[in-house]
């Protein structure tokens, strides 16, 4: 990764997908947007079945993508809960 940054995030190939890469690879959330026009996206989390350290891993990634996303105008949530 060229940036400054230790990671990156943007919206993957596949529709309502959003990819986060750091060093240690990629993650891929699947998002889903407010039906009533706002610019809210929902990411979903399910880490039930992850290991302790892949758990950190993603929760690290979630905060970060949802810091970029809210940068650029988005209001962010994630489901379940």
């Amino acid at each position: 990764m060229s940036d400054k940054q230790e990671y990156k995030v943007s919206f993957g190939p596949i529709a309502r997908t959003i990819l986060y890469e750091d060093l240690e690879g990629v993650l891929r959330f699947i998002f889903d947007v407010d039906t009533d026009g706002r610019n809210t996206i929902f990411l979903e989390r399910n880490t039930k079945s992850l290991s302790p350290e892949a758990r950190l891993r993603e929760n690290i990634a979630a905060e970060r993508t949802k810091e970029h996303l809210t940068s650029i105008g988005y209001e962010v949530r994630f489901f379940p809960g």
